[in-house]
């Protein structure tokens, strides 16, 4: 279990990349700062750690946010639109399916440190198609590098 002091340096690291990074009027600082200062740190061998609780209770506001947005009307496209519905599903699991084959078979080998168990996962959720966070806590589930995983989304956010 890592260290409430590395929990915060974290924080403290992830919020002062945010802030630099809106200065610098970046799109998105908020995610892109955070994930790539968390991200090269990590790989730098620093050891960050995150809060299960503070990241459970940004993915609380976060879907209550998004779910507002589901009204009636809304609701009602989305069932007359379910074949679009399905077919945006199936296209970007094939998407993220042959993107992450291809990272794996570019880095394999390749990556000091990284192990083939620990490769093949982070490939995938690395490509998939998905926010960030959620891509990064699936990842982490799966025996993935997260360290990876954010790195990709962050490039490709940007």
């Amino acid at each position: 279990m890592r260290s409430a002091p590395s929990k915060l340096l974290t924080l403290l690291l992830a919020w002062t990349a945010a802030e630099i990074c809106r200065r610098l009027h970046m799109p998105v600082p908020w995610m892109v700062g955070p994930l790539l200062a968390t991200a090269l740190a990590t790989l730098a061998g620093l050891p960050t750690c995150s809060s299960l609780r503070l990241r459970n209770g940004g993915q609380w506001v976060m879907g209550a946010s998004l779910g507002l947005y589901f009204t009636p009307t809304i609701v009602t496209q989305l069932v007359n639109l379910w074949w679009a519905v399905l077919a945006a599903v199936a296209w970007s699991l094939v998407l993220g399916m042959v993107y992450g084959h291809w990272q794996y078979r570019s880095c394999a080998g390749r990556l000091r440190g990284v192990h083939d168990e620990a490769l093949r996962p982070s490939a995938y959720f690395a490509g998939a198609i998905g926010a960030a966070s959620e891509m990064t806590l699936l990842a982490e589930r799966e025996g993935a590098r997260t360290d990876l995983v954010a790195a990709s989304h962050s490039l490709r956010a940007c």
